[in-house]
């Protein structure tokens, strides 16, 4: 099994006085984009865009069973060193529902 490398772990803490309707402001955000507060706000200290964090959670969900399924179509082609037709018609297939989710938000 692999482990995180100790570099990939969150282990400093920044700590910001706020006013009570920035505080409010902030949870809004993280609510609305279904992740955490801290990591709303390490998304938007580190300037991260938000096309590229924020996803609706529906949508993550989706993408998330979509990877999945990519993950046991690999996993086939590399024991049984084949391809079938079906089989790479559905990888197409999530590559492009990806790409509509994308470019959706």
């Amino acid at each position: 099994m692999a482990y995180k490398e100790d570099t990939d772990k969150h282990t400093k803490r920044v700590i910001i006085r706020l006013k009570p309707d920035d505080e409010a402001q902030l949870r809004e955000g993280a609510d609305r984009h279904g992740v955490k507060v801290s990591t709303y706000c390490r998304n938007i200290l580190l300037n991260v865009g938000e096309e590229n964090i924020f996803l609706d959670p529906e949508i993550r969900r989706t993408l998330v069973g979509l990877a999945n399924n990519l993950n046991q179509l690999a996993y086939h082609f590399n024991r049984t060193g084949q391809q079938p037709p079906q089989e790479l018609a559905d990888c197409k297939k999530i590559v492009e529902i990806y790409r509509h989710a994308h470019r959706q938000q």
